[in-house]
């Protein structure tokens, strides 16, 4: 009994180690891709969306501060789409971004002197732009701004009117629900929805005479939110329903949905030199929370670069491919522009500049960086780790302890090499490996030239750099 209790202890143990590592941020990428999306060393990725199209990026200057280029990553891995200020715009940059899905981009640029604008783009170019009072908000193919006493939408064709309520007093923040204008009415106690027909309906409604103290909204996909705090409590409120999802009370910062539908807040709380950052996941009426960092602008304390979970701190974004994508508040080389998590837990730190490999290997254009590097075996062939590669190369990767048998999958392909073994499986058939599969230092290593060719890449060697592409 005690050495069966031993050996589940063990399994438990190996278990835990193994989930430890796989989450270490253990790849690292440059160039490649980012070197032709013209980010420099210290810009980062401060927003993500994705449509039909690929991903959509929003990039922050590290020197400036400012969001100067949204970026769109093709599905395909072609060369991304750079979108620019034009050069009119040199005093703007970016402030939000909201890609709808057919084609179109639609983005806010703003200047220090408070003007801002609504660009929209079609196919890679600028279709039309308007300029606007207020500061806009995007969604559902719609920009919308305050204007006097009315609430202006614009579709991209026409501009619609909306007066605001003689009963209103001072407004606050703005969202679309259902592609209707939204506001607070701050000293009501209530947020308000306008309609096309010139009604309005409360949405939702303090105590008879009671003011809010703190109120935010924030909209993605056909959703609306409300984050509050008056003399009565503090709530999240979903507007499409009024139901309380969370009794707290935070300033909503942005707000995005998901290939997963789960719709995620950006939620900042606290009060003097200390504010907590929160990221909230709400889907089907559940709320969750994740502590993303703690920003204490005025003291010396050190944030820590990784969470609990050992990925670094920052805002997660999940892709339709199940791969998990960190950004940032703000720069920090040891996070790098971005994170890719794989699905299967392997981490993926791209940076901006290109970075000087211990080994020279390069995929598809990108300098590669391995936790465990690439080595020459004796008999003067390329070993790389299986995992990270395949990782890259965007292939599964499954480890069977008894057997010590990896399998790679990805597409019509499938990989089985066992370590030791001086052959290996390529879609069923037997292939005799030029060194047989290794463990060093708890990496898996096999040979680079029949891992990227038995997969469908091609591999060029020019003394002493190996190109796989």
């Amino acid at each position: 009994m005690k050495r069966l209790f031993r050996r589940m202890a063990c399994i438990l143990l190996c278990a835990l180690l193994c989930r430890t590592a796989a989450l270490a941020a253990d790849v690292t990428v440059s160039g490649g891709v980012w070197a032709r999306c013209g980010l420099a060393a210290g810009d980062f990725i401060s927003g993500m969306a994705e449509t039909g199209q690929g991903l959509w990026l929003l990039v922050t200057d590290g020197e400036t501060s400012l969001r100067d280029r949204i970026l769109c990553l093709p599905r395909d891995g072609s060369s991304p789409a750079v979108y620019r200020p034009s050069e009119a715009e040199e005093e703007m940059s970016f402030l939000s971004m909201a890609p709808d899905g057919e084609g179109r981009l639609w983005a806010v640029l703003g200047d220090p002197h408070g003007a801002c604008r609504v660009a929209l783009f079609q196919d890679g170019e600028r279709a039309a732009s308007v300029d606007c009072g207020g500061r806009p908000v995007l969604g559902e193919g719609r920009a919308l701004w305050r204007e006097g006493r009315s609430l202006l939408c614009w579709d991209g064709d026409e501009i619609r009117r909306y007066p605001l309520p003689a009963d209103c007093g001072e407004t606050g923040e703005l969202a679309l629900l259902g592609g209707s204008p939204c506001f607070v009415d701050r000293q009501g106690g209530r947020v308000v929805c306008l309609r096309e027909d010139g009604q309005s309906q409360a949405l939702f409604s303090l105590p008879a005479g009671e003011a809010f103290q703190t109120a935010s909204l924030a909209s993605c996909g056909n959703e609306a939110y409300l984050s509050y705090r008056a003399a009565s409590g503090a709530g999240l409120i979903r507007l499409s329903d009024g139901r309380k999802l969370l009794e707290t009370a935070g300033t909503l910062l942005f707000a995005w949905r998901q290939a997963d539908g789960t719709d995620q807040l950006a939620l900042a709380a606290g009060g003097g030199n200390l504010t907590e950052y929160e990221q909230l996941s709400l889907q089907d009426g559940a709320a969750a929370r994740r502590h993303v960092e703690t920003y204490l602008p005025n003291a010396p304390a050190e944030q820590p670069e990784t969470g609990e979970d050992g990925l670094p701190t920052g805002w997660r974004f999940t892709d339709s491919g199940g791969n998990q994508w960190i950004f940032h508040l703000r720069f920090s080389q040891e996070r790098g522009a971005v994170t890719r998590v794989l699905p299967d837990g392997t981490a993926v730190r791209c940076l901006a500049e290109a970075a000087e490999p211990r080994f020279p290997l390069y995929v598809r254009g990108a300098a590669v960086d391995f936790a465990a590097p690439p080595y020459l075996s004796d008999t003067g062939h390329t070993m790389a780790p299986i995992r990270e590669l395949a990782g890259i190369l965007g292939a599964q990767v499954d480890w069977d302890g008894g057997s010590r048998t990896v399998t790679v999958r990805q597409g019509e392909h499938t990989l089985l090499l066992t370590v030791g073994a001086s052959t290996a499986l390529a879609d069923g058939v037997s292939v005799p490996l030029a060194a047989p599969a290794v463990i060093v230092e708890g990496h898996t290593m096999a040979p680079l030239r029949f891992l990227a060719e038995a997969l469908g890449w091609t591999v060029r060697w020019e003394a002493p750099t190996v190109y796989v592409a």
